[in-house]
């Protein structure tokens, strides 16, 4: 019980602290999931200041969910409302990511039936590839069926001789 008093008496800085309260449902909880996501890809710093400034961009944007409209539309977006950040940006397109991939599901069996594939669902690498691949691109001429393993050998070799 005295660690616990002690925690509660150390002051967080204001300058860390992530305020997600004046978000509408259901964008509160997709946030709050998205900076969980980044925190567990430790893969870059998401300093607080950057979520308040994504913060205040959906606010004054009036959007209630992430899920609604294409990664382009939403870097444009950003772009319209005058901010020049480059991390907020990227948090935004991150967010959108992930959010979509969380409602789209991932693997095989969620990508496969789709036309076009978003390679990150796939998690065939690491760091995940944020690629897409047209299933008329891997087909041969006149296969309607393909096969996951041959096009994931496919991808495999296509991205060798890339960074070849």
């Amino acid at each position: 019980m005295v660690f616990a008093h002690e925690f509660a008496a150390v002051r967080v800085p204001s300058d860390q602290v992530i305020d997600l309260a004046r978000l509408p449902e259901p964008l509160r909880w997709e946030l709050a999931y998205v900076i969980q996501c980044r925190h567990d890809d430790r893969a870059s710093r998401t300093p607080a200041e950057v979520v308040g400034r994504l913060v205040s961009f959906l606010l004054e944007a009036g959007v209630s969910t992430l899920r609604g409209g294409h990664e382009q539309s939403w870097r444009e977006a950003f772009t319209a409302s005058g901010r020049r950040d480059s991390n907020g940006r990227g948090l935004l397109v991150y967010a959108h990511q992930r959010v979509d991939d969380l409602a789209a599901g991932s693997g095989w069996d969620a990508e496969y039936p789709r036309e076009v594939w978003q390679l990150r669902r796939l998690a065939a690498a690491q760091p995940p590839l944020d690629f897409t691949l047209d299933r008329a691109t891997v087909a041969a001429p006149g296969d309607q069926t393909l096969d996951p393993a041959a096009v994931g050998h496919r991808c495999r070799a296509q991205k060798r001789s890339a960074v070849a």
